[in-house]
């Protein structure tokens, strides 16, 4: 029995030796796989956005990285939670539908990143809706209040927005300086026009923005007639049975001291005689009405009245005188220019007869020099505005410079 106990022992070991050999040969740290990547994160560039107008748009920028920290190459799939508000499409780009606030998600398998956005409309133009280029009798309203459009860049309107209003020229008022923009995005108020007849404005503007304000205009029309006023054309000086060198002008008015058109005018010669043409004339768009008023063959004072319906009579008055003639001389010429002292010369003088009657048969014309006369010609009759020249023939003169005139 002993015998065989020594020949299993070895046997034993043997077979075991064997089996730890084919254990162990069956590793090789050298050549351990790595692991393949896999997507591990995903973010979004921007953690929020803010769009100010509808139809405003902005891309969005997303990556994937594995475990490695490297890109990783997977679709990304983008959503809004409330596309009444915002809309994003595959590739990322938002678009603003109105004001609000939604969330943007981007994702790819069980991976997501958001982004918070905001619209809100920020008003940056203004537009004239209605109510422009109206007219009504000054200082009183406009039949239509005026009304104005607040919008955003993209011409979108934009709700709850303060507007200034206020007056920029002519006078007048507004109802309310500041009126804010309702859901249509409009805004109105009433406008009082001034007591200046004519073109009158407002002036529209983003209250406390820099943005450039818009005007409304609107005409103001002459009030219902209250008084006929003298205008221009009294006291005047003309000669006998001849035309007064200016018109009779009178205004019709309103209480506002405005001009009132299409009123009848008559205008009628009271004293000294003479007519008037026309005798009756229609105010124009200023309010005035004129004559030609012509004096009579009496010297002295001239009355005239001009009078429109339902209102007192206004007196004009002038005074007739003879008539004469007004000889006045123009310049003198020269011929030649620069005489020498050995030269005779020639001085031309034009003589117009600037008055309302003829000359008589003749008149005397004296050419001075150094204020002594040297020659005087007789002209004969000279009709009214008429010219002539008088030619004198002078020298020679001694050297130097002479003062010449004619009288």
């Amino acid at each position: 029995m002993l015998l065989r106990h020594a020949k299993v022992g070895p046997f034993l070991s043997s077979l075991l030796l064997l089996g730890l050999t084919s254990c162990g040969g069956s590793e090789d740290p050298g050549t351990t796989e790595p692991d393949p990547p896999r997507a591990v994160s995903i973010t979004v560039t921007q953690t929020s956005v803010t769009l100010s107008f509808v139809g405003a748009t902005t891309a969005l920028n997303a990556s994937i990285r594995d475990q490695n920290g490297q890109l990783f190459s997977s679709t990304i799939n983008w959503s809004s939670d409330d596309p009444a508000v915002v809309t994003v499409d595959a590739a990322g780009l938002l678009t603003a539908v109105q004001n609000g606030t939604a969330t943007v998600t981007a994702a790819s398998g069980s991976l997501s990143a958001t982004v918070a956005v905001t619209v809100q409309q920020v008003a940056t133009q203004l537009a004239i809706a209605s109510g422009d280029g109206q007219s009504a009798a000054v200082g009183q309203a406009l039949p239509e209040a005026p009304v104005v459009r607040a919008e955003d860049a993209g011409g979108a309107t934009v709700a709850g927005v303060g507007l200034a209003f206020e007056v920029s020229s002519g006078g007048g008022s507004v109802g309310s300086a500041t009126v804010v923009t309702d859901a249509d995005g409009l805004a109105s108020t009433s406008w009082t026009l001034g007591t200046t007849a004519g073109l009158q404005q407002i002036r529209v503007s983003i209250a406390g923005a820099p943005f450039a304000p818009i005007e409304l205009s609107a005409t103001g029309i002459a009030a219902a007639a209250s008084a006929l006023a003298k205008a221009s054309g009294d006291l005047q000086v003309g000669p006998l049975s001849l035309a007064l060198s200016a018109p009779i002008v009178v205004q019709l008015q309103d209480e506002f001291g405005n001009g009132v058109a299409d009123g009848e005018v008559t205008f009628l010669v009271t004293g000294g005689g003479g007519s008037v043409s026309p005798a009756v004339a229609t105010t124009g768009d200023d309010g005035t009405a004129q004559t030609t008023w012509t004096m009579g063959s009496v010297l002295g004072g001239a009355t005239l009245t001009a009078t429109a319906t339902g209102f007192p009579p206004v007196a004009f008055t002038a005074t007739a005188v003879p008539a004469t003639p007004d000889l006045v001389a123009g310049a003198l010429s020269v011929s030649p220019a620069v005489p020498t002292s050995l030269q005779t010369f020639t001085v031309t003088v034009p003589v117009t007869n600037e008055g309302t009657v003829t000359t008589g048969t003749t008149f005397p014309v004296q050419l001075l020099v150094d204020g002594a006369e040297v020659e005087s010609k007789t002209i004969g009759p000279l009709l009214p505005s008429a010219s002539t020249d008088v030619a004198f023939t002078v020298g020679p003169l001694a050297a130097g410079e002479r003062a010449l005139s004619a009288v």
